[in-house]
Order: C-alpha cells, then sequence, then structure tokens
C-alpha cells in the first residue's frame, strides 16, 4: 500500500504515481486497488470507499481543474497521472452505534451500515 492523492473526474478517478513497484505493476497489466477513507470524529460519522479496476495512463490534459488537485507532494514533479477504469466499487457509511443511556456498559461500539 501506498499513500496517494486522488481526484473525481466525472466517474473516473484520477490519481498520480512517480517511481516503484506500484508503477512498474500497472505497466505489467496489473489491475489495482484504491481506497479512500474519511472518519469525522466531532459529528461521529465516516465513510469508506474501495474501487478496484485497471489504471489507464492519461496522456492529454482533458482534466485541467481535477488533475492540479493531485499534484504529487513527492519533490520531483516526474509523476504520471492514471485514470482507474473502475471493474468494482463498493462502499461503507460509518456511523456511531447509540447506546441507552439507561445501559450500564459505557464503552461504544462503531458498526459499518
Amino acid at each position: 500500500m501506498i499513500p496517494l492523492n486522488i481526484a473525481l473526474a466525472g466517474e473516473q478517478v484520477l490519481f498520480r504515481l512517480r517511481t516503484g513497484a506500484a508503477l512498474a505493476a500497472i505497466y505489467n497489466g496489473q489491475v489495482a486497488a484504491l481506497e479512500a477513507d474519511v472518519i469525522d470524529l466531532d459529528a461521529q460519522v465516516g465513510w469508506s470507499v474501495n474501487a478496484v479496476g485497471s489504471p489507464v495512463e492519461v496522456l492529454d490534459k482533458r482534466y485541467g481543474a481535477q488533475e492540479q488537485r493531485i499534484r504529487s507532494w513527492l519533490r520531483s514533479e516526474n509523476t504520471w497521472l492514471f485514470s482507474l477504469n473502475t471493474d468494482h466499487v463498493e462502499g461503507r457509511r460509518l456511523l456511531l452505534e447509540r447506546i441507552p443511556p439507561s445501559h450500564e456498559n459505557h464503552d461504544y461500539e462503531r458498526s459499518a451500515r
């Protein structure tokens, strides 16, 4: 697993890579899986989305503003832009399961809904 900056352009998931095993795997035709998670501790909610598919290098500049949002944090700007052609997408919304005040156990459990 490696952390990535991602952006949505319509139904396309965009991401950048510089070098390494992930880049080599894409050029060798391997399927990729991306996961995006957000947790809001104050509101006690969150979500998690997983997408699996075939990454394809984007060679043109059709994504404009979305592409700018995924600029690499790496020192070198020598990165490649990819779009994930998704075969499977699933997501979960995470909510705090409320326990009635009369319940003696004060440990709260989080569950996926």
